[in-house]
């Protein structure tokens, strides 16, 4: 009878909250949540996109997504990703009528959409690499947003140049919906981190849940 209680204690059931901003919730956590569930079946996740930086104590979430330099204080971090590129994209009948992009000088003269940060309220800078220089620039902002998925669905309509990652355009780049520009130019994200806070003692469901996202 002791066996059987320790084996269905151990046996990962229960519910996981989770804060992820956008495009670690479409690209990195949910493609891995159907093998999650054939495995851990008696595990019901809560999937929270958020592009803010919650607070996952005060909120009551049991873990967030976040690269690795958004990371709250006391977390224990767990990589999930690799380092996440960034692109600069624009629909083929924008850069027919306003020209190409082929170095970050030229942007002056185009139409740019641009990031408002959920938490701070600012204006995400865009950024330029080249044989290891990095460099910010500002950009004429045409349309702004504070959601990745309405700036993609922005540049595919041809509302002008947008600075996204790369999963979030590489099925539009190759249907041919959009164009990459300033190719060699676009700078890396770090990668995406799962924490969770430190004094926490991890269910069996949510070691099995961190193990699913790990891999």
């Amino acid at each position: 009878a002791l066996g059987g209680l320790d084996a269905a204690r151990a046996r990962p059931a229960g519910h996981i909250r989770v804060n992820a901003h956008r495009t670690a919730a479409v690209h990195v956590v949910l493609p891995r949540l159907a093998a999650f569930a054939a495995t851990c079946p008696d595990v019901s996740v809560e999937l929270a996109v958020d592009d803010g930086l919650t607070d996952i104590v005060a909120e009551r979430f049991d873990c967030g997504v976040r690269h690795e330099v958004e990371l709250q204080r006391d977390m224990i971090a767990v990589r999930i990703s690799e380092a996440v590129p960034l692109v600069f994209v624009a629909a083929p009948a924008y850069l027919a009528a306003h020209g190409d992009v082929r170095e970050p000088g030229d942007l002056g003269r185009h139409r740019c959409l641009c990031y408002r940060y959920t938490s701070s309220g600012t204006v995400h800078v865009w950024e330029f690499v080249r044989d290891g220089h990095r460099f910010e620039r500002a950009v004429p902002g045409a349309f702004v947003t504070n959601d990745v998925g309405v700036m993609r669905d922005a540049a595919l309509a041809g509302l002008g140049v947008a600075c996204l990652p790369l999963a979030c355009v590489e099925d539009g780049i190759a249907a041919g919906a959009l164009v990459e520009v300033l190719a060699g130019w676009a700078p890396v994200l770090p990668p995406n981190h799962l924490y969770y806070p430190s004094r926490r003692q991890p269910s069996a469901a949510f070691r099995a849940f961190v193990e699913a996202m790990r891999t």
